[in-house]
């Protein structure tokens, strides 16, 4: 396959993680990560939570160290980027439960939500990502660079 064939993956887990649409040279870098890891979307979602821009994004539920002090509330955070709700208690503390236990990393449950979306949340899920496109094409179109979350997001 060929990088281009990893657009809508990449862009999807850049709403879903940063509730936000890819800048060009990041759906350039990250669409050849993908492609030279087979399609596994693992190690970008990995390193997605190891960046400045996630300790920017999910700081009022980071501790002092960068650590997650409010599982409830990121995990929400990743439903409201993904669906625009927050999840059902039962998904929420399925979610809170594999991340106090060690046994999901926040990037393993974005994807895992990222993946699941079904019926309404895909159909949402999928627009957002087809936006998403959209907004990167015009910016690379026009020249335009990325100002920031704040600047440009996908609502």
């Amino acid at each position: 396959m060929a990088a281009s064939d990893y657009v809508t993956d990449v862009q999807g887990l850049y709403v879903a993680y940063y509730g936000r649409w890819a800048d060009v040279s990041g759906i350039d870098y990250w669409t050849r990560v993908v492609d030279a890891d087979g399609g596994d979307l693992s190690s970008m979602v990995n390193q997605f939570g190891n960046s400045s821009e996630y300790e920017n994004t999910y700081a009022e539920y980071l501790d002092d160290q960068g650590e997650i002090d409010d599982p409830s509330g990121i995990v929400t955070q990743l439903f409201q980027n993904m669906f625009d709700r927050a999840p059902d208690a039962e998904g929420l503390q399925f979610y809170v439960d594999a991340l106090n236990s060690g046994e999901s990393s926040l990037a393993e449950i974005a994807l895992d939500i990222f993946n699941g979306a079904q019926n309404n949340d895909k159909a949402i899920l999928d627009n957002k990502v087809t936006v998403a496109e959209y907004a990167t094409e015009e910016l690379e179109a026009t020249g335009a660079s990325y100002a920031g979350a704040d600047d440009i997001a996908v609502a």
